[in-house]
């Protein structure tokens, strides 16, 4: 299935409180965001949803979506970057749909 810009902007929006500092990267916090628009994280076999650890202290990752009815979303995904600040060791969090 395809979205259109319409909603990737009310998911940005969702999402959108998720850019900023953390004590750990609140990656089950966005999916439960996206569940309350009826989207959830994809993995990227495109048969299940999303399960893994993330791991690292400066890293991308781009995460499939689909719709909660398992509906694979094939022109956008979201994309999370972290950044762990040694001072403090929070997590400074970058989050969108693309």
């Amino acid at each position: 299935m395809r979205i259109n810009q319409k909603i990737r902007n009310k998911l940005n929006r969702t999402i959108d409180k998720f850019n900023g500092f953390f004590y750990e990267i609140p990656l089950s916090d966005i999916n439960e965001a996206l569940h309350s628009r009826g989207f959830m994280l994809w993995d990227s076999d495109g048969k299940e949803p999303w399960s893994g650890i993330l791991c690292g202290t400066n890293e991308t990752v781009d995460f499939g979506l689909a719709t909660i009815k398992k509906d694979e979303v094939i022109n956008s995904m979201l994309r999370l970057s972290w950044y762990r600040r040694p001072e403090s060791g929070r997590y400074e969090i970058v989050v969108y749909i693309s």
